[in-house]
């Protein structure tokens, strides 16, 4: 199921692949040949283009990147806009957006501010769809592991709440009335005419 509609989210992988553009491709990886063959690093270090690897292969490797047990993390940033678009939609589901993230903290400056800007512009889309979309403790825990502020992701979260309960409660409070009122509602009208 897709997060987001599919224009926000091009325009939110168009942003973060400008922001890692500057970011080169690691030329040699490293790793457990138990996690991941020679030839699968070979590829992620080959001239095949970013888009045409596989979204196993990619998941796999940000995984095993998580784990420590292939690559640094910092040889991880150059797949992050295929890796992060992929988990928030759960197509990689091996790794989670916490996993990622917590991967990549290490990490500072314009890579990292990409990262977190990734994170708001998925945010922002799921409070459009809100309760759709992915789950809000997975973003808050991707953001928690990155030491962002949250507070302006809550105060939003909460907008959106308290407007959809009050909803809830009006068509509630609507519902009863047409029920149980003591002249009109519906229960007062079958009882009268079971009387009769």
């Amino acid at each position: 199921a897709t997060v987001m509609p599919d224009e926000q989210l091009s325009e939110a992988i168009e942003r973060l692949t400008a922001r890692l553009a500057h970011v080169p491709r690691p030329t040699s990886l490293d790793g457990c040949d138990h996690c991941m063959s020679a030839a699968d690093l070979a590829q992620l270090s080959g001239p095949t283009p970013l888009a045409a690897l596989s979204t196993d292969l990619l998941g796999r490797f940000a995984f095993n990147v998580a784990t420590r047990t292939v690559a640094r993390p910092e040889d991880l940033v150059h797949y992050l806009p295929r890796i992060l678009p992929d988990v928030v939609l759960r197509a990689i589901t091996i790794v989670d957006l916490r996993q990622v993230c917590a991967t990549v903290a290490v990490i500072d400056g314009s890579e990292r501010a990409a990262v977190t800007g990734f994170l708001d512009d998925v945010w922002a889309a799921m409070m459009r769809q809100y309760p759709a979309g992915p789950r809000i403790d997975e973003l808050l825990a991707a953001a928690g592991v990155l030491n962002l502020d949250r507070e302006p992701w809550l105060a939003h979260w909460l907008d959106a709440s308290i407007a959809g309960a009050m909803a809830t409660t009006i068509g509630i409070v609507f519902l009863g009335v047409l029920l149980f009122a003591p002249a009109r509602g519906l229960v007062a009208q079958v009882r009268r005419r079971a009387r009769q």
